[in-house]
Parts: C-alpha cells; structure tokens; sequence
C-alpha cells in the first residue's frame, strides 16, 4: 500500500544523509518529491518522466465536454503552469496517460483524460 500516493512533498537537503533517505522513502510510499539541497555536487535523484505526470510535466487533456487544455504541473509558477497542490495538479500527479482525472474544483467537478504527457 502506498501511504502518500497523490501526495508533493519538498524535501530540503536531499542530496545526502537524512534528506536523501526521506526523498527515497516518499518516493517508495507514491509521493511526488521535490528535493532540494545547496551542496555542491547535488543532483536529481529521480524523474518522474514521460510514463507519469510528476511536477515539471507538461500535460495535454481533453475534458469530458471536448475541451483540450496543455498545462505544465509547476511548483514555481508561471504562465500556462498549475500548482501541484492545485485541484487539477493534485488530480494530475501520478496519473499515466490515457488515464481519467477527476478534478474536484470550487466550481464543480469535472473530468478530463490525459492525452500526452512530456
């Protein structure tokens, strides 16, 4: 059973020690981790890459009415970007394509299959 399954975690001083093993414990539970460290030598422990939408993924999706939407899942933020912890980002994470998301936004919910994923 994934514990933190459709959950983001950030996670400081990922490169080693402590950090390290907690990137890799959230990942091994389902979580989306985005790890961060000011050491030199530091480097991505994990992508999530083009199997799955993880947080830099860009996300094309066709909702339910046949409306088609790219947007890029962004902890930073920007234009065409979602928050992970947004309701259509959290929906998203995780997710491989073809799949289903529903989105429970403020508005109502709706629902939208993932087209691509890059």
């Amino acid at each position: 059973m994934q514990r933190l399954a459709g959950k983001v975690a950030i996670v400081t001083g990922a490169a080693s020690g402590i950090g390290k093993a907690t990137v890799e414990l959230f990942r091994s539970e389902g979580a989306v981790v985005v790890g961060t460290d000011v050491s030199e030598g530091a480097e991505i422990v994990a992508d999530a890459g083009t199997d799955q939408v993880g947080v830099g993924s860009v996300v094309d999706i066709e909702g339910d009415s046949g409306q088609k939407l790219s947007v890029e899942v962004s902890a930073v933020g920007g234009a065409g970007t979602v928050s992970p912890t947004s309701p259509l980002g959290s929906a998203l994470l995780g997710k491989k394509l073809g799949e289903t998301v529903e989105v429970q936004a403020p508005k109502g919910a709706w629902t939208a299959t993932i087209k691509k994923i890059s």
